[in-house]
């Protein structure tokens, strides 16, 4: 009896030994899984970065050509002179359109104009509402559909983002969007996801630290970083709070998920 029942809780350990080496595997190839997964989300963030960031910067470039060579008007005028070239230019792109889809439905011959043009510059583009915050206006780029008011640049890290108008979940798979506040205010926010290629190295952003945000027209904001800080997730309040104590903000989440990396900077005198 002693002899089957050491038999028996012997086969009892050793299935034990079978489940937990099974389970641990499964944790093994899971994790592995996850890794793969995160690779391939930085790898295809950072390529849709690039992609738009080449178009976004050809644009700001001729932007900024066009200014400087305003053949002794104002830059004002420089400024009403490009948005009316790109308003004519939406106009010619609708009328082809009205032109090749004929006798289609408005709901169709409205999305194949909206997306024959591939990118345009308003300067007056309404305010947004994005959660609890509403945006104020800014000036835009629209590259495929979608707007952008700048390039955002970490030197240290060599990073240069293409920033959109808004975040959306969905956005910031292309790059950091503004969470608040406007450049003319000093009082703008970024968040953006934590990718590598991303905003990925806030939370080793150091004091001290050089970023530069690049408008549609060209002209570069210089910040230097003066705060670092870890906000809670759910804390909107202190992410929004003391903006007169910075001009630019930058957050992302952390690997835990539950808090954001926060970057605070002051314009560079």
């Amino acid at each position: 009896m002693t002899a089957r029942m050491a038999k028996t809780m012997n086969k009892a350990k050793g299935k034990r030994r079978i489940y937990l080496i099974i389970v641990g595997l499964l944790l093994i190839a899971a994790a592995l899984l996850l890794c793969l997964y995160n690779y391939l989300e930085n790898a295809q963030a950072e390529e849709q970065a690039e992609k738009t960031l080449s178009v976004l910067s050809t644009i700001i470039a001729n932007n900024k050509a066009e200014i400087a060579s305003g053949d002794g008007n104002s830059a004002d005028d420089a400024l009403e002179a490009i948005d009316n070239k790109n308003e004519d230019e939406d106009a010619d792109n609708s009328s082809e359109t009205d032109s090749e889809t004929g006798d289609e439905d408005v709901s169709s011959s409205s999305s194949s104009t909206s997306s024959s043009s591939t990118s345009s510059t308003d300067s007056t583009s309404s305010s947004t509402s994005v959660g609890a915050v509403n945006l104020p206006e800014m000036p835009t780029v629209t590259v495929d559909g979608v707007e952008y008011i700048g390039v955002i640049s970490l030197p240290k890290y060599g990073i240069e983002l293409p920033v959109l108008s808004s975040w959306s979940y969905s956005g910031l798979k292309t790059g950091p969007g503004r969470y608040s506040g406007t450049l003319e205010d000093n009082n703008l926010i970024l968040c953006g996801h934590n990718y590598r290629a991303h905003f990925g190295h806030l939370n080793s952003t150091k004091v001290g630290e050089t970023i530069i945000f690049t408008d549609i027209y060209g002209n570069e904001y210089t910040y230097t970083v003066v705060k670092v800080e870890t906000i809670a997730g759910d804390d909107a309040a202190s992410m929004l709070a003391d903006e007169d104590e910075w001009d630019l903000t930058l957050f992302s989440c952390t690997l835990s998920g539950t808090t954001r990396a926060t970057v605070r900077c002051k314009l560079a005198d």
